[in-house]
């Protein structure tokens, strides 16, 4: 067997029935132990659970990747097949610890967008703890928190900073702030933005993909109008 295949041509195989469903696991768990593409170990993680692997075995595989492993892109594919694949009463515990202590920017943000896919009472508490830690370490409102989370994410996305934590996070978002008129547009469902003495300067025509912003806070900076597609734009 060789030791090139991927997490995909592994499932693919398996659903192909070119192997057995035993072989899959023990090459993802080794893929997963021994890659140092934290991005195919991330896949390794999916494609257990497409391979039915047997639920303990998966969920002892999936606890081990959330709570201690280095890669916040295994943590986050973990929260994700966590939440996805187990009930409540299993998933619980490992989903309260991720969102007591988990610090990397992309695992928290997979968390809020997995709590805000349920009304669950427990899942709404988690999102309301996990909130206020991000108001705390970012001295913002809760408001403010997804928008922050949200360019967190486009940072990491230029610069392939996956492991970028929630408490070095602010001083890198700053340096993208001040690149903000190019960078704009590629939050196209932005509806509130308050950003205010980041000396930023015009906006770019990049922003008229801005079509559900509503209100805007830019005191202290560059900008001496705005596009004329911004009318419909409160500033505040």
């Amino acid at each position: 067997m060789s030791p090139e295949l991927t997490p995909e041509e592994i499932y693919k195989m398996v659903h192909k029935h070119q192997l057995t469903k035993t072989v899959a696991s023990e090459l993802l768990i080794s893929l997963l132990e021994e890659s140092d593409n934290d991005q195919i170990r991330a896949k390794c993680i999916f494609a257990f659970s497409k391979v039915a692997l047997k639920q303990q075995k998966l969920f002892r595989i999936l606890e081990n990747s959330l709570v201690s492993d280095k890669s916040a892109l295994v943590r986050r594919a973990a929260v994700r097949v966590i939440f996805e694949n187990f009930p409540k009463r299993e998933n619980y515990l490992l989903l309260k610890f991720a969102t007591r202590h988990e610090t990397s920017v992309i695992v928290i943000k997979q968390l809020l967008d997995l709590f805000n896919r349920t009304d669950d009472s427990h899942f709404n508490l988690f999102k309301r703890d996990l909130k206020k830690r991000l108001e705390e370490v970012y001295d913002i409102i809760a408001d403010e928190v997804e928008l922050l989370l949200n360019l967190g994410i486009l940072y990491i996305e230029f610069s392939k900073e996956f492991d970028l934590d929630i408490y070095s996070s602010w001083f890198k978002i700053m340096e993208l702030l001040k690149k903000f008129p190019d960078n704009i547009g590629l939050l196209p469902r932005l509806s509130y933005l308050r950003s205010g003495g980041h000396r930023l300067k015009p906006l770019s025509q990049s922003s008229i993909s801005l079509a559900e912003l509503r209100k805007v806070y830019f005191k202290g900076n560059e900008i001496i109008s705005l596009p004329n597609f911004w009318e419909r734009v409160k500033k505040i």
